[in-house]
């Protein structure tokens, strides 16, 4: 793989996301010297860094090597590794994990997956601006019904995606080849992440980008998780949004992410029981606003 097909397939922001760096309102302390100012910008729709205080600069492949301290040859071969070009490769669970962690793992790649197909719908990307929603500060995925293609006849795939939702079998059969064939679930949607306790993605939501009457808005099954995730323990003001594109609205604003935690309903009789459960621990609650 070249460096200009590695550098057009793997985002700023999947790599943040490997370093467990999440940064707001585009800023993030900056690791390369002693940062109190959160001095090191991201550019996440140009996949490109700049520190205005030590001046490091450069894209995905400088900011790996930058940040593990690897040689120009080293950064490449561990931007190449970061790159999942096949879903079916994610599904692959190690020894030592459980189904629960298999499970997760297979969502936040699917995820990864999902965010990259937004960048390259010219729809999904004019429907998020018409909601006034900024993808790069919000984790906004897009389904463009491709994700299986790839590897259509992997039946590890085919199988996980039915198990987790994103496929439906009902009983079709592709004219041409004459090959099973499934129905997507929530095609031509945006996608949002529910999130545990842990921050790890255990479902999605799913808000379609057409102009439908009915059937705009799509979970998968057994959904659990919260969105935009847990509140942090130390939360002493809490809002509760109706729907899920309520808070993201809201958590543009900066004023509110810093004085605010953000829980989403899921519709006007949507405050379930991990809502609440969720909202029980927090011990140093002092005002809810909904």
């Amino acid at each position: 793989m070249t460096i200009e097909q590695i550098k057009s397939r793997l985002r700023l922001t999947e790599v943040l996301q490997h370093y467990n760096l999440h940064p707001k309102n585009n800023m993030l302390l900056c690791p390369w010297h002693e940062d109190k100012r959160a001095s090191l910008q991201v550019n996440l729709e140009k996949d490109f860094y700049k520190c205005h205080a030590c001046g490091k600069t450069g894209d995905v492949i400088q900011f790996i090597e930058d940040y593990e301290k690897l040689t120009k040859h080293e950064a490449i071969k561990k931007a190449e590794s970061l790159i999942n070009p096949e879903i079916s490769i994610l599904i692959k669970p190690k020894t030592t994990k459980d189904k629960i962690q298999v499970d997760t793992d297979f969502l936040e790649n699917t995820f990864s997956y999902f965010r990259k197909a937004l960048y390259c719908s010219i729809p999904a990307k004019g429907y998020i601006e018409k909601r006034n929603l900024d993808n790069s500060l919000l984790e906004i995925g897009y389904n463009s019904g491709q994700f299986h293609h790839g590897e259509r006849k992997n039946d590890a795939l085919i199988k996980k995606t039915l198990e987790a939702g994103l496929l439906q079998d009902k009983g079709l059969i592709n004219n041409r080849t004459k090959e099973k064939g499934y129905s997507i679930f929530a095609n031509k949607c945006i996608a949002f992440p529910l999130k545990n306790s842990k921050n790890q993605i255990v479902s999605l939501y799913f808000r379609s980008i057409l102009d439908k009457e009915n059937g705009k808005h799509f979970y998968l099954k057994n959904r659990h998780g919260l969105y935009p995730g847990y509140p942090h323990k130390e939360t002493k003001k809490l809002i509760l949004t109706e729907a899920i594109i309520d808070a993201a609205s809201l958590l543009q604003i900066k004023e509110i992410r810093d004085n605010y935690s953000l829980i989403s309903c899921f519709g006007t009789n949507g405050l379930n029981d991990e809502i609440l459960n969720a909202i029980k621990e927090l011990q140093q609650l002092e005002e809810i606003i909904f």
